[in-house]
């Protein structure tokens, strides 16, 4: 069964603060309480989220984070069959994902439980995070050298990152493999066996600059890939999604098989409303604590 970390990002939370014994104090869930909507009304209302600013941060992180980081997990599990032949060569081996707009990679995980589930522990995975912010990188520290190495012991994640600001090309046949990657990354990303755009889309207004560099990527490959995007389910989101179909289909010379698109409710019932998560989120009032996460999958297997 999935583990709940949820007091595990608390006690991240607190040691980012710099609190005594890793405990969040009653004034600091008494901020989180108040922050956390202002950052549900930033979402709802498409506005840019200030992840530059620690309480934004942290905020996301309390909300959230425990539980997007089964998202991935459940993905892999909807289409496990097509999924496990494609992953088996990580078992003993390095491994290689990449999270187009990664934000905090809570979702690497859920990835880690599944495989570990499965019988296929790498020896090494390496989490390609590419995004244009950096303003996670304290968070991926605790998460891939502590948390995931406190339940999952045989495999080692080691974060590599790619900043990139995902442009907007301009006109209407603009082209998309024109991306501004360090060179010396691409032989990297060429082995990645899973592409995560995971919680990413909803935050942009225009899909084309991830569409330019999920193309290179796809076609950049050496060996079969996963391409997994989950976002919100709500419908105004939705549409932002409905380029991914066509983006392969009508490729040419490029060959994928689409496993699954659909909305999959992620119920998640290793959540527990523990004593400090009961503090964060009171018993009545915003916001309310989630432990289903329903969300627009796409799934898709590339051909190497």
């Amino acid at each position: 069964m999935p583990t709940d970390i949820a007091e595990d990002i608390y006690r991240y939370l607190a040691r980012d603060w710099g609190l005594l014994a890793d405990t969040l104090t009653e004034s600091k869930c008494r901020q989180l309480t108040r922050e956390i909507p202002a950052l549900r009304k930033d979402y709802y209302r498409d506005r840019k989220i200030a992840y530059h600013l620690p309480n934004v941060r942290r905020a996301y992180l309390a909300a959230f984070a425990p539980r997007y980081a089964y998202i991935l997990y459940k993905c892999l599990n909807r289409v496990k069959r097509q999924a496990l032949p494609v992953v088996q060569p990580w078992h003993k081996q390095e491994g290689v994902i990449c999270l187009v707009g990664g934000g905090p990679a809570c979702e690497v995980f859920g990835l880690v439980d599944w495989l570990d589930e499965n019988g296929i522990n790498p020896r090494y995975l390496r989490a390609i995070i590419v995004d244009r912010e950096g303003y996670w990188r304290t968070f991926h520290s605790f998460l891939f050298a502590e948390l995931i190495n406190k339940h999952f012991r045989k495999t080692l994640v080691i974060p590599s990152y790619e900043s990139v600001d995902f442009p907007v090309p301009k006109g209407e046949r603009f082209d998309r493999t024109i991306v501004n990657y360090n060179f010396a990354q691409t032989g990297l990303l060429a082995e990645a066996r899973i592409i995560s755009v995971i919680n990413c889309l909803s935050e942009l207004s225009n899909h084309r600059g991830i569409e330019c560099h999920l193309r290179f990527l796809t076609r950049l490959a050496w060996n079969q890939q996963l391409v997994i995007c989950a976002d919100s389910a709500a419908k105004k989101r939705r549409p932002r999604m409905k380029w991914l179909k066509d983006s392969f289909d009508l490729a040419p010379n490029f060959r994928s098989t689409e496993l699954y698109s659909n909305t999959l409710c992620m119920r998640c019932p290793c959540l527990r409303r523990g004593v400090t998560s009961r503090r964060i989120f009171p018993n009545t009032g915003a916001p309310r604590w989630e432990t289903d996460v329903n969300r627009w999958v796409y799934i898709r297997k590339t051909q190497s």
